[in-house]
């Protein structure tokens, strides 16, 4: 028995998380896969973003196959997964699905298995595409998984695989609570990159007021938000600042408004006085 090496890599990027790597995801080869790996005596190695398969030699060498393809399942343990991910949740009836045929080549090497920068809509199939037909069951077509994955066998030696989720970016709306009566209160980010409209009095669905200060354009969520949103009053022509760093949106609270005669995803954040 010789030394094994590695033979090839599939990694899964979020920018949602700090260090860009996508958090709790569990690999599942389909059982023709399983079989494959198994015969070429492979060993594969998780880590919760990604996997690594190792080989004494390349598989497709060890079993005379040329056109095959290995294939996984991939799902999120994360339940708040679609929340905090753009695209993450296709039409019914569809599923995303990366295959190593539409990879593009990267610089410094490794093949991205979607065309865009980040995952899109485009990225998602209907459950009838033929070769993501050959893969599900009648279970995975009654519960989804998050994805699937699926590279060919003859072209994969040595190769790093990538695919990378975006952010979901949504509207962020303040909703003030309480005793707020002083003048020209505004929410101010002192970096300039977000901005934000004057507030109005809303009622929240249990009846009481509230005054309602939303962005003018969506927003990134992340695990470790950068933002540091300020309130301020205006009075006299004098800001005063009345809190200094507003909590920051995250992936559970949304509702769905419409803004400038478009649907839109709204993070509600609320604080309190």
């Amino acid at each position: 028995m010789g030394p094994y090496l590695h033979w090839l890599t599939v990694n899964v990027e979020h920018s949602y998380f700090p260090d860009g790597a996508c958090r709790a995801l569990r690999f599942v080869p389909t059982p023709a896969t399983a079989t494959l790996l198994d015969k070429a005596g492979c060993i594969v190695r998780g880590g919760g973003s990604g996997l690594v398969v190792y080989a004494e030699a390349p598989p497709a060498e060890a079993l005379g196959v040329d056109a095959a393809a290995l294939d996984w399942f991939v799902h999120a343990q994360d339940t708040h997964f679609a929340g905090y991910t753009a695209h993450a949740a296709p039409a019914p009836g569809s599923l995303l699905f990366f295959d190593g045929a539409r990879a593009v080549p990267e610089e410094g090497g490794g093949r991205r298995l979607h065309a865009g920068a980040h995952v899109g809509s485009d990225d998602a199939f209907p459950f009838e595409w033929p070769a993501l037909a050959r893969m599900l069951s009648a279970a995975h077509r009654r519960v989804p998984p998050t994805f699937a994955v699926r590279v060919p066998l003859h072209d994969a030696d040595g190769v790093r695989w990538r695919i990378r989720f975006d952010a979901r970016a949504t509207v962020w709306k303040y909703y003030l609570l309480g005793g707020w009566t002083e003048e020209r209160l505004q929410v101010v980010d002192p970096n300039r990159e977000a901005a934000f409209a004057p507030p109005v009095e809303e009622r929240l669905d249990s009846g009481q007021a509230a005054l309602a200060i939303r962005s003018l354009a969506p927003i990134p969520l992340r695990e470790r938000s950068p933002q540091r949103f300020q309130l301020r009053a205006n009075g006299g022509g004098t800001d005063k600042v009345l809190v200094k760093r507003l909590p920051v949106a995250g992936a559970r609270q949304f509702s769905r408004e419409t803004v400038n005669g478009v649907s839109t995803l709204v993070s509600e954040i609320y604080v309190h006085r």
